[in-house]
């Protein structure tokens, strides 16, 4: 995980751009669109990825609870974009941002019950690269394309 100021913007070919209200009821039907959207142009398998799909779901929920606070004012844009080695989505909230010193470290397996703290390890166990905005407001999720173990050619 890193934080920096280079941006977090897209590459390749933008193949979804969604924002969104920050209501936890939008959030599962946007985590399936973008597996949809990646599965369609053969970036994950056409029954999705448990893997994928877990992660983005913690980039949203993590945008709506930490960053927007449950602000339903408050909106949540997501983006989708590829090239031919690798695809990515950038997570944006617009909320006051985080600092990595602030992120609770696990405790042991004890820790294994408590409600928050797990997000980002499940999304750095998948991806290949997060970065965020020097803000922290904004994450760029990578995985390259030959680090998808069970997708399809296209």
């Amino acid at each position: 995980m890193e934080f920096n100021d280079k941006p977090c913007e897209p590459f390749g070919e933008k193949l979804l751009d969604m924002v969104i209200p920050t209501q936890l009821s939008l959030k599962m039907p946007l985590v399936f669109r973008i597996v949809r959207t990646l599965a369609s142009n053969g970036f994950l398998p056409e029954t999705g990825n448990q893997d994928a799909e877990l992660c983005m779901d913690e980039a949203v929920t993590n945008a709506m609870i930490h960053g927007n606070k449950l602000d339903p004012s408050k909106k949540v844009r997501v983006v989708i974009f590829a090239d031919s080695e690798r695809w990515a989505a950038v997570v944006e909230d617009e909320g006051d941002g985080f600092s990595p010193d602030k992120i609770a470290k696990p405790k042991g397996p004890e820790s294994f019950f408590e409600e928050t703290g797990f997000g980002i390890i499940l999304m750095k166990g998948y991806a290949d690269e997060i970065v965020y905005n020097q803000k922290g407001n904004k994450v760029r999720i990578m995985k390259l394309r030959k680090n998808e173990p069970t997708m399809q050619g296209k």
